[in-house]
């Protein structure tokens, strides 16, 4: 005896069409999923670097801070290595290609020191690069050779401390000397727009002894405190 007649036809694989198409999408979404979720390298390093520089100063503008800049204060920051790349430092802090003609790239390096103290980072420079003799008068090129330092104090964010030493001369109180001295470099950095409450100035006279072996006595010492 023969059996019921089916209605419908056998739909034997046809499943696998609707399980394919889900697959695919699934794949699809996946594929965005991941691709929305990778950055691009170039955008990561410069949230990175923008976050890095908000640390080390957040009430500056990161941009305004020249490059070598901003390398210098790294370099500075670990005052164990100060010693050994203390030629490194200053390659940063004065390239060639921003020096004015007025100044001599050889005769400003030898004539600067970078110590590292327990206070901070210590500059000392010769007064023979800055002022005339005898007096506060800066030469041409003193500004062009703070400007560095000035610009380091939007990096680094802790006190700044400037000291001008005078050797005796005939004629001159060296006392009076250091500290106009001491007020035209605080009057350079001001009118950079530094924060005057960040910084202070002395005047020292031959009795105050070279802060390093090799120092002459005419000198300013600018220190960027910094704690341990």
């Amino acid at each position: 005896m023969r059996g019921p007649k089916r209605l419908f036809p056998s739909v034997g694989a046809l499943w696998m069409l609707t399980f394919a198409d889900l697959v695919t999408l699934l794949l699809a979404l996946f594929v965005m999923i991941f691709s929305m979720s990778t950055l691009d390298s170039a955008v990561l390093l410069k949230i990175t670097d923008g976050l890095r520089r908000r640390e080390i100063s957040p009430a500056i503008d990161a941009g305004a801070v020249p490059e070598h800049i901003r390398l210098a204060a790294d370099i500075l920051g670990h005052k164990e290595n100060i010693g050994e790349q203390e030629d490194k430092i200053k390659e940063l802090l004065f390239p060639v290609e921003n020096l004015p003609p007025d100044l001599d790239k050889g005769t400003l390096m030898r004539s600067m020191r970078i110590v590292p103290t327990v206070d901070g980072v210590l500059f000392i420079i010769d007064n023979a690069r800055l002022f005339t003799p005898g007096s506060a008068v800066p030469l041409p090129g003193a500004a062009s050779a703070l400007e560095p330092l000035i610009s380091l104090m939007g990096v680094l964010t802790g006190e700044v401390s400037l000291s001008a030493h005078e050797a005796p001369q005939a004629g001159t109180d060296p006392y009076q000397t250091s500290l106009r001295r001491a007020l035209a470099v605080l009057g350079m950095f001001l009118r950079r727009g530094q924060d005057g409450a960040r910084l202070g100035i002395s005047a020292r006279g031959p009795d105050s002894p070279p802060s390093i072996a090799g120092t002459g006595a005419a000198r300013l010492e600018i220190l960027f405190k910094t704690g341990q």
